[in-house]
């Protein structure tokens, strides 16, 4: 699993199309000769009929499921996409309400703030790439580095009241935006869908045994099956949003990355 996950990050989107396609071509010969060696008997026309039937209501199926799998992935990249934008305002928010103060704990919280925005960047986009959850621990530090900080402004700031719960509500904001990051970055199909898709289509495959062993049979064959197996890696490709080149991208932070009055390091 983990090689395939790898493949996906770090391979274009037209070599990975090509591969499946190409994958799934050999495999539909493959199972066409395993089929014939299940089924050595020729079918007369009435059972050829059937068979071409259960075909095609096999892979209409595997198709409907792959559709509704695809629009799902969609979704959930558009989502996590408005997640990271949301964080990238938090953020800018919460550094402007502590720019609107001056004291040696607030220019620590702003620090503090950076550095976060920075782990974020560069720290736990690339654990979301991999789907490495346990890396993320790093950026969470951070986090609670400013939570402490803004522990500081409570204790030594002689205002506690409007300005330190603007302050809180703003870290809040920028917590709770910072979880819905990592749960879109988990959202996935779910592995029931997978396993129902291709044990459809991989059994269609089979279905094809009741052609001959011809050639002209495999190139048809072989370029329906391709087909199949681009648009299931078109969904493979979608589904992780923060992995490959289809990814949502940290350019929204990394503005405001740059745009901070104290800037990340």
């Amino acid at each position: 699993m983990n090689l395939i996950n790898q493949f996906l990050s770090t391979t274009p989107n037209l070599l990975i199309a090509f591969t499946f396609a190409l994958l799934a071509a050999a495999l539909s010969i493959v199972m066409a000769k395993l089929g014939r060696r299940i089924m050595p008997l020729k079918l007369d026309t009435e059972s050829h009929e059937i068979a071409t039937n259960i075909q095609k209501s096999l892979i209409a199926f595997a198709v409907l499921l792959l559709a509704f799998a695809i629009g799902e992935a969609r979704q959930n990249l558009a989502n996590a996409n408005e997640a990271v934008n949301v964080e990238a305002l938090k953020i800018k928010q919460f550094d402007h309400h502590l720019a609107l103060q001056n004291s040696d704990e607030i220019q620590a919280a702003r620090r503090a703030l950076a550095n976060y925005t920075f782990s974020l960047i560069h720290k736990e986009w690339p654990a979301l790439a991999s789907q490495n959850i346990s890396d993320l621990q790093v950026t969470r530090d951070q986090l609670e580095v400013l939570a402490n900080e803004l522990d500081k402004i409570a204790t030594f700031s002689k205002d506690k009241s409007e300005q330190f719960q603007l302050l809180k509500h703003d870290f809040d904001a920028l917590e709770k935006a910072h979880d819905t990051i990592i749960e879109k970055a988990q959202h996935a199909i779910p592995s029931l869908f997978w396993s129902m898709m291709l044990s459809l289509v991989m059994v269609s495959m089979l279905f094809n045994a009741r052609y001959q062993a011809t050639l002209t049979n495999h190139v048809l064959i072989g370029s329906h099956m391709a087909v199949i197996g681009a648009s299931i890696a078109f969904l493979a490709m979608l589904d992780a949003p923060f992995r490959g080149e289809t990814s949502v991208r940290p350019q929204a932070i990394e503005q405001v990355c740059v745009k901070l009055i104290v800037p990340c390091k």
